[in-house]
């Protein structure tokens, strides 16, 4: 059974060089997915937290934006969202050393 609250482990714009690789791999391989399905992995808070972040305040959710995408990895090891065309995952670090 896949672990629970998933952690943030970073965007593409931010991400290792050295991991490059694996994002790459995941982003090649990702299964999409449906909010709820990413919620079942990643806590609604971290995804709250990243809701602020990228402006949804005053009433606008992330969950009315239907540009943003959810994805995951094909063992369910790695979520991620695509806002702005920016991959923002949620994997253990031990998950992205394995990919890569």
């Amino acid at each position: 059974m896949p672990r629970k609250g998933l952690p943030y482990f970073g965007a593409c714009k931010s991400w290792p060089a050295e991991k490059l690789a694996a994002l790459e791999w995941i982003c090649e391989n990702g299964v999409e997915i449906d909010r709820a399905t990413f919620l079942g992995r990643v806590a609604p808070s971290k995804l709250r937290s990243w809701e602020k972040v990228l402006g949804y305040r005053d009433g606008r959710s992330m969950a009315d934006d239907w540009h943003v995408r959810y994805f995951r990895s094909p063992d369910g090891e790695a979520h991620w969202f695509i806002h702005s065309a920016i991959e923002y995952v949620f994997a253990r670090p031990e998950t992205i050393a394995a990919i890569q």
